[in-house]
């Protein structure tokens, strides 16, 4: 496995940081946790299956923030070929400002997996 340099194990660390500090309304966050083991294809399966029952949520506004989310690391996960060595994970939705505002984030870490 890839060993991570000292700036990248500082960047995960503040990003972990960050992602304790989030809050979002009902289901519109979304951790995505691929093993490297896994197939792209099953897991752009699972996704789609996702999405569909997303559509099924009643309120609107999350729905297409779920939808979104989704939407957006489907997007992501196009970009790999294969997945990195030490597998990737993904968090993606909107984000509450405790100023009844709220920011799309999205963030992916490719260093996971690595011990």
């Amino acid at each position: 496995m890839t060993e991570m340099t000292q700036r990248q194990k500082y960047d995960l660390k503040r990003k972990l940081e960050e992602l304790k500090t989030c809050k979002g309304r009902h289901t519109e966050l979304i951790s995505l946790y691929i093993p490297p083991n896994k197939q792209i294809f099953a897991v752009n399966t699972y996704l789609k299956n996702e999405y569909s029952q997303s559509q099924n949520i009643k309120s609107k506004t999350t729905m297409k923030n779920v939808i979104s989310a989704i939407e957006s690391i489907m997007s992501r996960l196009k970009q790999f070929k294969q997945l990195p060595e030490n597998g990737v994970i993904f968090f993606v939705g909107h984000k509450d400002n405790s100023t009844n505002s709220y920011n799309s984030k999205s963030w992916c870490s490719k260093y996971f997996y690595d011990k």
